[in-house]
C-alpha cells in the first residue's frame, strides 16, 4: 500500500510539473483558406495573461507530436511562464526564417507579411479563447525583429491597444521600436556572450528610452554562464558567430531566473 502510494505521489509530481501542451492550429488572419500556423500552447492554471513567443535563429521550433517541449535555455524559460499564471503560445513557422550576422541583414521572411499575419492569427486566437486577459509578445535575438515588424503591422491597422506589451529579448542591435504608445521591455543578461549584442546595450537602450519614455524599462539576467552544451554553438557559414546561441546569450543555466523576471514583466509584479 505505502510503494502503491509513493508511485502516486511521484506520478502526481511528475505531470503537475511537466509542460502542458497541445498543438493547435490557429487560423491565418483575414485569409481562412490559407494553411492555419501550428501553434504550441501551454496552458496555466489561475491563467492571468498570455504571451506569444518568437524564437531567434530561424525561428522554427518544429513542433511535432514527438516534440512537444524544448530544453533550449531561453526557449524552455518561456514555456515554464505557463507554471506562473501565464499561457505560452509558441507558433512554428512552414519556412525558416534566419537573418544572417552582422548589422547588415536580409530581413525577408520575418518581415513578410504571410509571417506578420500568421502572428496576428494567433493573437486573435488568443484574444477569442482568452477574452479580456493581457496578451504580450516576445521575440528574442532574431525573434526581436519580428516584434519590431509585428508592433509596426498593428499601428497600420490602428491595432496597437489590443497588445498590452512587447518583450525584447538579447535584442538585435537593428532592432528599432519608436512607437511611444507602447509598453516595451527590454531583457538581456549583463555578460551577453554574443559579441555585437553587447557591443551595442548601451546605443539600443538610450534611443528606446529616448522613443518611449516612461513606457521602456530594462531588465537584467544576472545568472548562468557558458560552460553548456549550447554555448559554442553557431559560427557556421551564413549564421550566426559562436556566442550568439547559447550560453549567456540565452540564459543557459539562469532559466528560473528568467522565468521569473518575465513574469514580473508581464503581470507587473
Amino acid at each position: 500500500m505505502i510503494k502503491k502510494l509513493l508511485v502516486f505521489l511521484c506520478l502526481t509530481v511528475f505531470f503537475n510539473t511537466s509542460a502542458r501542451s497541445d498543438l493547435i492550429q490557429t487560423p491565418y488572419s483575414g485569409k481562412p483558406d490559407k494553411e492555419p500556423t501550428i501553434t504550441n500552447e501551454f496552458k496555466a492554471n489561475d491563467m492571468r495573461a498570455v504571451v506569444i513567443y518568437i524564437g531567434g535563429g530561424n525561428g522554427q521550433f518544429k513542433w511535432s507530436s514527438s516534440k512537444m517541449t524544448s530544453d533550449f535555455p531561453v526557449t524552455k524559460a518561456v514555456i515554464d511562464l505557463h507554471k506562473k499564471n501565464i499561457t505560452v503560445l509558441a507558433p512554428d513557422w512552414p519556412y525558416p526564417m534566419p537573418l544572417g550576422a552582422g548589422v547588415k541583414y536580409h530581413c525577408e521572411k520575418r518581415c513578410s507579411d504571410d509571417h506578420l499575419y500568421r502572428l496576428l492569427g494567433v493573437m486573435e486566437y488568443a484574444q477569442k479563447m482568452y477574452p479580456k486577459k493581457p496578451i504580450w509578445i516576445a521575440g528574442h535575438s532574431n525573434g526581436s525583429i519580428s516584434v519590431e515588424h509585428f508592433v509596426k503591422l498593428l499601428k497600420k491597422l490602428n491595432r496597437l491597444p489590443e497588445l498590452s506589451g512587447a518583450i525584447i529579448s538579447g535584442s538585435r542591435p537593428e532592432t528599432k521600436i519608436n512607437v511611444p504608445e507602447l509598453k516595451l521591455a527590454f531583457v538581456a543578461h549583463k555578460q551577453d556572450s554574443c559579441k555585437k549584442t553587447i557591443e551595442n546595450f548601451d546605443s539600443l537602450i538610450k534611443k528606446h528610452q529616448e522613443w518611449l519614455k516612461n513606457n521602456f524599462s530594462v531588465t537584467w539576467i544576472e545568472g548562468g554562464n557558458n560552460s553548456g552544451r549550447y554555448a559554442k554553438m553557431g559560427g557556421s557559414v551564413g549564421g550566426p558567430p559562436v556566442g550568439c546561441v547559447g550560453g549567456t546569450h540565452s540564459y543557459e543555466f539562469a532559466e528560473e531566473e528568467a522565468t521569473t523576471k518575465f513574469r514580473s514583466i508581464i503581470l507587473g509584479k
